[in-house]
Parts: structure tokens; sequence; C-alpha cells
């Protein structure tokens, strides 16, 4: 690692990691960036699928470590094995989350002065959204919502309008409903 990418933190640290993959900035981040004011927990990266062994691999040789349990809870569930209660709501949880698990590679890194969020790589064929179907890239500040591109871009960084994340959120609501028991 060079000392320009030991500075590096939070999303720019991820982002740099993974140069040159496209990554597409998803959920409450992406969220935030069209000015939304949320708490992101995570950063939410969709990537080419082709490339989800690939990033894994860049992630993991910086000292990222995977984890193995369900995107819904951030406490690893072998931590708590005595406890009956955690291990119940955690079974509940992981039913919730199945698909999206069976999807998605999770990790967090253990360096805290990083201030890396945990970092879910998404495949974009489950996003049903892809920087690589971008054909043009436009500057980092959105422009008028009327002549919005479908990306604003950053570096490797691919941050969806409007329009696009609401599509995207959509279409992947549409696709956990036939995979849990969501009822709205």
């Amino acid at each position: 690692m060079t000392e320009y990418e030991s500075e590096l933190t939070g999303l720019e640290f991820v982002a740099d990691v993974l140069q040159p993959i496209k990554l597409v900035v998803w959920g409450d981040l992406a969220i935030r960036y069209l000015g939304v004011p949320v708490v992101h927990q995570c950063y939410m990266l969709g990537v080419r699928d082709d490339e989800m062994d690939l990033a894994a691999t860049k992630l993991a040789d910086v000292g990222f470590i995977r984890q193995h349990w369900s995107f819904g809870s951030t406490i690893d569930p072998a931590t708590r094995k005595d406890d009956k209660i955690f291990q119940r709501v955690h079974a509940n949880i992981g039913l919730a989350f199945a698909n999206l698990d069976a999807k998605t590679i999770r990790f967090h890194h253990p360096d805290e002065n990083k201030f890396v969020q945990r970092t879910i790589l998404i495949p974009s064929s489950y996003l049903h959204l892809s920087a690589s179907e971008c054909a043009s890239t436009h500057e980092f500040t959105p422009p008028d919502p009327p002549s919005q591109p479908p990306f604003y871009v950053h570096g490797n960084l691919y941050y969806p309008n409007i329009v696009e994340l609401l599509r995207s959120i959509i279409a992947v609501y549409l696709e956990e409903r036939e995979h849990t028991n969501i009822q709205n």
C-alpha cells in the first residue's frame, strides 16, 4: 500500500482499493447523495457480475474481513453462541435477508482509523443498474433535475440520479417480494 493509499479514509479508501472497477453507489449512501438526510450504515456498491470475485479479492488483499453472516445483523452470531434469544432473533433476521445474503459479498475493515464502514458488494444484475451501461461521464456536481444524466461520476464511483435509483429500488423490492413474505 502506498503512502497516499494509507492516508485515504472511508469511501475514498474503498473506491481506491477497487480501482479500476466501476462502482454504483446504492442504498442509503446514494439516497444521502441526492440530498435526503439519512444516516448511512454501510457502503453498498454495485459491481458488474463478472467483477464480483475480483472486487472481493481486492478487498481481502488489503485486510478487509469477509462477513459470512446475514446482512441483517452487524454482529457475528458465532460470538454469541450461548445467547439463545440472540440466536433466535438472528435466525429470523436471516430469513428476511436470505435472497440478499445469497447474492452479496459482505466485508468489514478492522482498522478503525480508516473510518471504513461495512462494505457490501452487490451484483449489478440484482440492482438492475450498471455503471457499464453509462455511455458518458458527468461532473460530480448534480445539474438541475430536468437535465439529469443517469449517473454522477467521481473517479470510479457512480452515483445514480433519482430516477435511476428509484427504478433500481423498485426492481429490487419486486424481486425481494418473490423471495420473502413482504406483504406491502
